[in-house]
């Protein structure tokens, strides 16, 4: 060390000595400094040693945090709304994602129902998907993509249903002669016209929201409208009753009691009017027997031009079957269905005499 401050001494000396042109001796000095003087020059000096006093940088560590905000109990099957949230720390580029549970309120297997590109608090735009199953245990939570962070979920259990609205078409709907029938006219007033109609019982009967009930079996049918209304999936379920006995094209059954079987093709067989129309009579028997009580035509079905009845015995339990029978008195018995008011089926039964003349 002291080599060193005598060879810096020397040539700060050196230097003296030009400018002034004169001349110094070498002195030792300390390690603390000192003097030097030559040529009316006096340089006063100290030698110290600085030293650097490096620490230790600690980096703050800041955890990013989600909560989850509060979420109606109620929460109708393919509704919309906005979920609030708080969040900090969040690096750019991330994604919130709003998850769904199960009905039970595991998140197990979450179903993703909104998302959001943010970094701080905000509202995620969800919407409950249309094939969720009703239930009230639901639960909701928000995650972050980065950094990568599951918050609790909101807290309290949701209930969602279907939002359900019945409808009973208070017209009984005609089916013989009948045009179709558009449904949404039975449909509240300002309901959308964008919904589905289903044919939850596949009975042919729709075409889109119309109903064809042209000879079509009397009863009760129920056909199902969804549409999004506002913010919720609303279902209609449309309860619709056909029946045949209303329709003015029903006739009176009638049964004319005389006919010729002789051959002229004039009034040659048994009529009975309107039995034909099995969309109003959809079944029938007749029985017709002799003076002494013998069974001589037995068949159901009656029908005019087919199945009639031209003087020839014949049927089940008959026994002259096929034989012409004799100009005579005879004793028919009628049984034939017809559709009340209410939509049931009940038997009307007639009898009487009937003249056959050859």
């Amino acid at each position: 060390m002291k080599q060193k401050i005598t060879f810096f001494l020397f040539i700060l000396l050196a230097l003296v000595s030009t400018v002034n042109a004169q001349s110094i001796g070498r002195k030792l000095i300390s390690n603390a400094g000192g003097t030097l003087q030559a040529g009316g020059k006096k340089i006063a000096f100290t030698v110290g040693t600085k030293r650097h006093n490096l620490g230790t940088a600690k980096a703050a560590i800041v955890k990013g945090t989600i909560s989850t905000g509060i979420v109606s109990a109620d929460v109708c099957l393919g509704g919309t709304f906005n979920l609030p949230f708080t969040a900090t720390a969040m690096n750019a580029g991330n994604i919130f994602t709003a998850q769904l549970s199960n009905a039970a309120g595991s998140f197990d297997n979450p179903v993703n129902i909104g998302t959001l590109s943010a970094t701080s608090t905000g509202a995620i735009q969800v919407t409950i998907p249309a094939t969720t199953l009703a239930g009230t245990g639901y639960r909701i939570r928000v995650t972050s993509s980065s950094p990568a962070i599951i918050s609790t979920d909101n807290g309290t259990n949701i209930a969602i249903n279907p939002t359900i609205i019945a409808i009973t078409v208070p017209e009984v709907i005609n089916t013989v002669n009948a045009s179709p029938v558009d449904l949404n006219s039975f449909l509240p007033q300002g309901t959308p016209s964008n919904g589905l109609w289903l044919d939850i019982n596949n009975t042919g009967f729709l075409n889109g929201s119309y109903l064809d009930p042209m000879n079509k079996a009397a009863g009760e049918y129920i056909f199902h409208y969804t549409v999004l209304t506002d913010t919720c999936l609303t279902n209609y379920i449309v309860t619709v009753k056909l029946d045949q006995s209303f329709v003015l094209g029903c006739g009176t059954v009638l049964v004319h009691n005389a006919f010729s079987p002789n051959g002229d093709a004039m009034n040659s067989t048994f009529v009975i009017d309107n039995i034909d129309e099995v969309t109003c009579y959809p079944e029938n028997s007749v029985e017709i027997f002799d003076r002494q009580g013998l069974l001589v035509f037995s068949t159901k079905n009656y029908n005019n031009e087919k199945n009639n009845f031209n003087g020839i015995a014949r049927g089940k339990n008959v026994i002259k079957q096929g034989a012409g029978l004799p100009t005579g008195t005879y004793f028919y018995i009628l049984n034939y269905n017809f559709y009340t008011s209410k939509n049931k089926i009940q038997t009307k039964r007639e009898e009487g005499f009937l003249y056959l003349v050859n």
